[in-house]
């Protein structure tokens, strides 16, 4: 079994800067803010994403979900979601990864 680790906030505001990703016809492009180069990789492919020291891998699995339900967040956002969820045991759907983004941004006040 490979080891998943979870991004902190910071690594993930890391790789948004660095990594531009889009849908084009049926590839995805991932395109580094530092060089004009763009990847294209097909939709069903794992992708190895990395920054610093580490690495990424971004799943088919959550392509399909950012493709279809989660486009208003990164990639690299749904793909720390479903580590999340799977690092906590919990079954992956996109009732449980919505869950999870909005418990992420629900801020507690004190009164």
């Amino acid at each position: 079994m490979a080891q998943i680790k979870l991004l902190s906030d910071d690594d993930i505001d890391l790789l948004k800067r660095k990594y531009i990703i889009e849908i084009k016809d049926d590839f995805l492009t991932i395109r580094t803010t530092h060089h004009n180069r763009v990847l294209f990789h097909e939709l069903n492919d794992k992708i190895r994403v990395r920054y610093n020291d580490k690495t990424m891998i971004i799943t088919p699995f959550a392509i399909q979900y950012w493709k279809n339900k989660f486009s208003s967040y990164s990639l690299i956002e749904v793909q720390n979601a479903i580590n999340t969820l799977t690092v906590l045991n919990q079954k992956v759907s996109e009732e449980a990864i919505d869950n999870l983004f909005k418990r992420k941004h629900t801020k507690i006040i004190t009164i």
